[in-house]
């Protein structure tokens, strides 16, 4: 029976064991729904620790007034996230929402980064959208969403 060196032992030991280390704290989750036209979508989506209660829309018109309003006019929709942090730990997050219409095609993305949330929180509003990454989409391509997945990125600080 062969029996490896040290050199070879720690080496095969490091490979084996390095993911996971690697990624100890750090979580990932995501979740497509059906978009809610009252402007609150429950998510209950957990990413580790995190729970992410719901999606709630502000800046974008109720379906009435997206009626009624001209197609080329622009709408800037500010999405927030309520979450609540279970564990431990603070943590620091990443959080992207996609919009889609009824036929998977995109109307509308952004992103926001480097979001603090402490241990032990409850019910934390956070913006969706970054400054930078949001934007305006027309209101005849917002009266086409049907759907919004959200991706959570997160990892555990000390």
């Amino acid at each position: 029976m062969r029996t490896c060196t040290r050199w070879a032992c720690l080496a095969a030991a490091v490979a084996l064991f390095a993911p996971a280390l690697a990624s100890a704290g750090e979580y990932r989750g995501e979740k497509t729904v059906p978009l809610s036209k009252d402007g609150i979508v429950a998510l209950d989506l957990e990413v580790g620790p995190v729970l992410v209660n719901e999606l709630v829309l502000r800046g974008v018109p109720d379906a009435e007034e997206l009626a009624s309003m001209p197609g080329e006019k622009t709408i800037e929709p500010r999405p927030v996230s309520v979450t609540t942090n279970r564990g431990g730990e603070e943590v620091e997050m990443r959080l992207d929402a996609t919009f889609f219409d009824d036929q998977g095609a995109i109307v509308y993305a952004c992103g926001n980064g480097n979001l603090e949330q402490d241990e032990e929180t409850f019910n934390e509003v956070r913006r969706v959208c970054s400054v930078a990454s949001g934007g305006s989409v027309t209101a005849a391509k917002w009266s086409k969403v049907t759907s919004v997945k959200l991706q959570v990125s997160l990892h555990e600080t000390d």
